[in-house]
């Protein structure tokens, strides 16, 4: 999010700043004065408006294939210029910035209101003025990267720290951006990639010591200024007072105040600031109020890059994190297989693991409609029991592995009876009755547990922590999403049973988003044990230590017990293998939704979207026209790619029984090839018809539909 302010002061005030460039040049003058190729170090979080392109059809779902073409010119374009990329994507979300986060999920959601709502009355594209990425967009985009063969790394928080701090370490070229904090950065250069261009490699190159000449000031004191301006660190609000204080008791515009901060910091020389220099200013900025003395220093040494274990476990209190002490010890080779998982590919195993919490921010679902579900709700119980095979919820072993014993200052929650009990080794609980139920309140942790109707709700009154469980406590996840929904359509997360629910060790605190849900607080949602397997939940240790054939049949079956699938081990084996992932999910829909949501039109449009799209180049779909845009089949696009992405991370969680290359949706799924196919089956489900007449194509459509309705439960 960057230096409140600052871009739109360079831009209206500092143009001179912003330098015109060549990133093609300034590689070869690189790679003819070095004999090598500059690294530029990637933001890739802030590209992926600029490789899926509003251009690029983005209401069916996402044209993948597409997609990839366009970012394997980029990197060729790259190569050709002498640059090596090496790109770092955001990890997971900070609390500090939870608040900011939910405002843009709600903006968003309004937006795509909007979209469903201009297709019904139009039955067109929306135009790129309601432009909306596709689902999944960030950890497809890894995908894409790596496969074709680009370095790319996952961090443990927001990526801005890292890059930076890899950009110092590694000598390199400079930053491909849009955060101001790269401004900040004593580093290499820093380039737009707001202003990049594809095909030209030409962008804007913001100058750090253009920038210090207009205002005065030492480069050296540039992380003072971002303080003073407010940043991820310290608030507009925090600093109001000091604010006023240099404006004579108002606060005052930009063009004044920013010039006003840069003689106060210039104040402090051409030095780095001592923590003497920085408790006196903290005691000016902040007054009396030291619960904020710290937060100046905090910031100003990220600036530097001088801070310690950065993305580790985070069990500092103010940030809400749980304590460390409550995560479920990892086997050291497990963990450190998670860890370089987490690091080059998917963030999800270490996100459950070390932090029990959970994003999935974007949607592209039509919440008016209430005959289509939210996808989040549906695949809620492949998560549930993939947390509890990460848990170990139902290894069956002499200690029991279940991490179920809550250690050091953890709190606990169990019912008791009809209310709710809270134990801790903390004895700074107090209780307090109400009308509704028993509120219970950890001062310390700011934990805070209050019976609802029938249900329970937890939240953090500081950091919005908790559970939410409106309706039946002994009404579980594992049954069908639509009868866990109330009246209202709002889905329902509660304990499966009451036993004690502990995040990080039997359970996940989830930030969705779906129909009903406002976001005020996240979901704690119960890990489930695989208990349709004969031997119980497998262990880490088993799935990602050992090999042989039995430990590959193991894998793909435990795979298959996550997904809840019918398909038997032998019929799973007929089918080529970049089928598995779509077929059980498909299989997944078929049993878990209603048939006039998943019925046999929209079992032929998907079947027929895989066993075609191989007929097809990229130029092809390009080419491809589709006659009219129907809501539900967006709504249908966006649950399957939810779902792809779900299973993906089953697949890792499970030791990956299928290959990473097998795993990549631009095998089997072209959102505009979906919705021709969709459109097609509301005529006719005729196989011949669905599969362009190629009646090599039309037997493997038949062998998939067998596969897939195989066991089938009503």
């Amino acid at each position: 999010m960057g230096v409140k302010g600052l871009q739109s002061y360079i831009e209206k005030r500092c143009p001179e700043v912003m330098i015109p460039v060549s990133l093609a040049t300034i590689g070869h003058r690189f790679y003819r004065h070095h004999g090598k190729q500059a690294v530029l170090v990637i933001d890739g979080m802030s590209c992926l408006q600029k490789f899926y392109h509003p251009g690029i059809p983005w209401v069916y779902g996402g044209q993948w294939r597409q997609y990839v073409d366009q970012i394997e010119k980029f990197l060729k374009a790259l190569e050709r210029a002498k640059i090596e990329p090496v790109f770092f994507f955001d990890g997971r979300v900070e609390n500090k910035k939870r608040d900011e986060w939910v405002k843009r999920r709600i903006s968003n959601r309004i937006n795509v209101a909007k979209i469903f709502e201009y297709i019904k009355e139009t039955g067109c594209e929306p135009s790129e003025k309601l432009y909306h990425i596709p689902v999944a967009l960030p950890q497809l985009t890894i995908m894409a990267l790596k496969s074709l063969g680009a370095t790319v790394h996952n961090t443990r928080r927001e990526a801005d720290y890292e890059i930076a701090k890899y950009c110092k370490e590694f000598n390199c070229l400079g930053i491909l951006g849009q955060d101001t904090d790269f401004i900040i950065y004593n580093i290499g250069e820093y380039f737009s990639s707001q202003y990049l261009k594809l095909d030209s490699l030409t962008t804007i190159s913001y100058s750090r010591n253009v920038l210090c000449s207009k205002l005065q000031m030492p480069i050296y004191q540039l992380p003072l200024l971002a303080c003073l301006m407010g940043n991820d660190f310290i608030s507009r609000e925090d600093l109001e007072s000091f604010h006023k204080y240099l404006g004579q008791g108002r606060i005052p515009w930009a063009q004044k105040l920013v010039p006003m901060l840069s003689n106060y910091a210039a104040s402090y020389g051409n030095r780095l600031l001592s923590r003497q220099d920085i408790t006196y200013i903290e005691s000016q900025v902040f007054g009396r109020d030291r619960s904020k003395f710290g937060r100046i220093h905090e910031s100003v040494s990220m600036y530097y890059l001088e801070l310690e274990n950065v993305g580790e476990t985070m069990p500092e209190r103010r940030d809400g994190q749980i304590s460390g002490n409550r995560v479920r010890p990892i086997h050291a080779t497990v963990l450190e297989l998670t860890k370089k998982q987490q690091r080059f590919s998917d963030s999800i195993v270490w996100n459950v693991t070390k932090t029990g919490i959970v994003d999935c921010g974007m949607s592209f679902e039509d919440d008016n409609d209430p005959n289509l579900p939210s996808s989040s709700p549906v695949l809620r119980p492949v998560r549930q029991r993939m947390y509890g095979l990460l848990y170990g919820i139902g290894v069956k072993a002499k200690n029991g592995g279940n991490g179920m014993k809550v250690e050091g200052d953890g709190i606990r929650a169990r019912a008791e009876g009809d209310g709710i009990g809270v134990k801790s080794k903390d004895d700074k609980i107090r209780v307090k009755a109400v009308s509704e139920g028993v509120r219970v309140k950890a001062e310390v942790d700011g934990i805070e547990v209050k019976a609802v109707s029938e249900g329970v709700r937890v939240h953090a009154a500081g950091e919005s922590i908790g559970v939410k469980a409106e309706g039946d406590l002994t009404r579980g996840l594992t049954e069908n999403p639509r009868t866990t929904r109330s009246d209202a359509g709002e889905p329902v997360a509660m304990p499966t049973d009451h036993t004690q629910l502990v995040v990080g060790q039997n359970a996940v605190m989830e930030w969705h988003v779906y129909k009903g849900n406002p976001l005020k607080e996240p979901d704690i949602v119960p890990a489930l044990p695989l208990d349709s397997l004969k031997d119980g939940t497998p262990s880490l240790e088993y799935l990602w230590l050992h090999s042989g054939p039995e430990v590959t049949e193991c894998r793909l079956l435990t795979y298959l017990a996550c997904m809840d699938c019918s398909i038997s081990m032998a019929t799973i084996k007929q089918i080529p293998p970049e089928y598995v992932i779509p077929c059980t999910l498909v299989n997944y829909f078929l049993q878990s939704l209603p048939q006039d949501v998943f019925g046999e039109i929209e079992l032929s449009a998907f079947l027929a979207t895989f066993v075609t799209l191989p007929l097809y180049d990229v130029n092809a779909l390009v080419a491809l026209e589709v006659s009219e845009v129907k809501g539900k089949g967006i709504h249908l696009a966006t649950m399957f790619m939810r779902g792809v992405s779900t299973a993906i991370k089953v697949d890792a969680a499970c030791g990956k029984p299928v290959a990473t290359g097998d795993e990549l949706p631009w095998k089997y799924f072209d959102g505009k090839l979906f919705h021709a196919k969709y459109l097609i089956a509301l005529q006719t489900t005729n196989t011949l018809v669905l599969c362009q007449k190629n009646e090599d194509v039309a037997k493997l459509f038949e062998l998939l539909r067998q596969c897939v309705l195989e066991g089938r439960r009503s």
